[in-house]
């Protein structure tokens, strides 16, 4: 786990390494909650993002590998993008609804509030942090995010590439926000230039 210091507020943000990532899954107890920690950990998506995704937005390509079709309306922006899902949770979210003749392919893969969610990701964070890594207290939703973006960084996946699945639009935020302190792989260097052309 990295942890690195918010710039105007309090607490860390954090960037868990795969076996965090996956203990954070294994704790989980609700059903909406390992869905909404896939679609934020695993997927890079925000937790506005989130709570749109519904079932029929999770597809298989000609290609074999799956993606989450993300619809971003919101203040900021009115942007489609997808961005991919590993085969294993696309596999269970979409097994997870035809099996339950309770669910429509329209209705929304995470069901419960955002704010549910963000509790029930703090009350993880809070169990973790007696029996693993006092960090964990400060896990929230958005350091799914980050893990997932640092994640693909460190598999050296392209800067751009990454911020087209994750939605930013924006160098400088991106570089900001991802490209200090948190990449676990510290060896890892950005040519700011040549990204900058690029954009």
């Amino acid at each position: 786990m990295i942890a690195d210091n918010y710039e105007n507020e309090d607490g860390y943000k954090l960037s868990l390494t795969d076996d965090e990532r996956a203990l954070v899954l294994e704790n989980l107890e609700v059903r909406d909650s390992e869905f909404g920690w896939i679609l934020a950990s695993y997927c890079g998506l925000r937790t506005h993002s989130i709570a749109g995704v519904r079932f029929e937005d999770i597809i298989k390509r000609e290609t074999g590998d799956w993606v989450v079709r993300v619809y971003e309306e919101n203040e900021k922006t009115n942007e489609y993008r997808e961005t991919p899902i590993p085969t294993r949770h696309a596999i269970r979210i979409k097994t997870t609804q035809e099996a339950d003749d309770e669910l429509e392919p329209s209705d929304r893969v995470v069901q419960e509030s955002m704010r549910t969610f963000r509790r029930h990701i703090s009350q993880v964070g809070e169990e973790l942090a007696e029996e693993e890594d006092e960090m964990f207290r400060h896990l929230s939703p958005h350091d799914g995010r980050a893990t997932f973006i640092n994640n693909m960084l460190d598999n050296n996946v392209q800067e751009l590439q990454v911020m087209e699945w994750s939605g930013h639009d924006d160098w400088r935020t991106f570089r900001d926000h991802y490209l200090t302190g948190l990449l676990h792989n510290s060896a890892k260097h950005v040519d700011d230039e040549a990204v900058k052309k690029a954009v």
